[in-house]
């Protein structure tokens, strides 16, 4: 429409004088740009939720049958695997809190939505 009433303008038979013209392509160029603007950061967002995606799928394909390895490892060996998932743990009275690496945690988290009988509680073993 816009680009049809330049035409029309060059010609002298434009409704709209060169200076509405130039202010609603000016506007037009704007709305662009913002549009841009805004796919660029839904494309950087898309681009970091794969990332973030990729590394839990490679989390969680590292940790399949972890259980058993562990049973099966040494005491070294278990102290390394434990340290590649437990970020922190803390000893109180009445409780103990383990800190789980963000990437871990978040496996565990999506684990339990994935098996409803799952009472929400996660829990922690350390088998000998």
């Amino acid at each position: 429409m816009i680009f049809r009433e330049v035409g029309l303008s060059l010609l002298g038979e434009s409704n709209f004088t060169p200076e509405q013209l130039s202010k609603a392509i000016d506007k037009v160029e704007k709305e662009i740009s913002d549009l841009n603007n805004n796919l660029d950061d839904i494309e950087k967002n898309i681009n970091k939720t794969k990332i973030e995606l990729s590394d839990v799928v490679k989390i969680k394909e590292e940790f399949s049958g972890w259980r058993e390895k562990y049973l099966k490892s040494d005491l070294s060996s278990k102290k390394m695997m434990l340290s590649r998932i437990v970020k922190k743990i803390e000893f109180t009275e009445k409780k103990v809190d383990i800190e789980f690496v963000l990437e871990i945690e978040n496996a565990i988290i999506d684990g339990m939505e994935k098996h409803p009988e799952s009472d929400g509680h996660r829990r922690s073993r350390i088998y000998n």
